[in-house]
């Protein structure tokens, strides 16, 4: 039998499935072999190797894993691969385990990374699917208010962001976004209204003053729109 055509890569997987059972029989239980397959993608990555850091991050998809921080990592690694089908198995990975998403830092990330692979629908999804938790956190109530904006659903980015008008955090923030949606509706004198309301509360706010000046322009109301402009020259950015 020739052994000839055994691939560097195979090598590698016997010796990782190898080292990995020598550590169970020692009692070393947290040595995964998905988590050694993933460091050594890395490790790969890090000197320049894609293609054989593509093949051990793929190796390491194949044990599967019901841990939702090594699927954050091998995401992390797919997105810098810039590889579709790892990052078609990152999401079909987060997907499954939506169920473990447990904190409101483990939705952000997971929303994220939806959203930066262009699928904000399944960023959506994934929040909607958590809406107990996400009506407690004003920042995941501000960041799901943000998707719909994005994906020009708009009715429901404005009832998230009236919800976050009492915020004293984000409040000022909700109230920009809403002005900036009833201007580019065309709803003007509704938008002048919240964006006079920013104002009487952060005077230095540039962007409202901009907006305003806009919103004022769209009423022809041409010299209140350049008194608009010249303050916000005078803002610092």
């Amino acid at each position: 039998m020739s052994y000839s055509d055994v691939s560097r890569q195979t090598i590698i997987y016997a010796i990782v499935i190898l080292s990995c059972s020598v550590g169970a029989h020692f009692g070393y239980s947290a040595l995964y072999p998905q988590r050694v397959l993933l460091s050594k993608a890395e490790n790969q990555l890090s000197i320049g190797k894609t293609a054989e850091a593509s093949e051990l991050c793929r190796q390491a998809a194949d044990f599967g894993s019901k841990n939702i921080q090594f699927m954050f990592s091998f995401c992390d690694i797919a997105f810098r691969l810039n590889d579709d089908s790892l990052l078609d198995r990152c999401m079909d990975g987060l997907t499954d385990l939506n169920a473990r998403l447990n904190t409101s830092s483990e939705l952000t990330r997971a929303a994220g990374l939806f959203e930066n692979a262009g699928r904000p629908e399944q960023a959506i999804m994934l929040l909607s699917a958590h809406s107990e938790r996400v009506n407690k956190s004003p920042d995941l109530t501000f960041y799901l208010a943000e998707l719909y904006k994005r994906t020009k659903r708009y009715y429901k980015a404005k009832t998230l962001y009236q919800q976050l008008l009492s915020d004293s955090s984000l409040g000022n923030r909700a109230l920009f976004e809403l002005a900036e949606m009833y201007s580019w509706q065309g709803e003007l004198k509704k938008a002048e209204q919240l964006l006079l309301q920013l104002l009487t509360a952060d005077d230095e706010n540039r962007d409202a003053r901009i907006i305003l000046a806009r919103v004022l322009t769209g009423q022809k109301r041409f010299e209140e729109a350049i008194e608009q402009y010249k303050k916000a020259l005078k803002i610092k950015q």
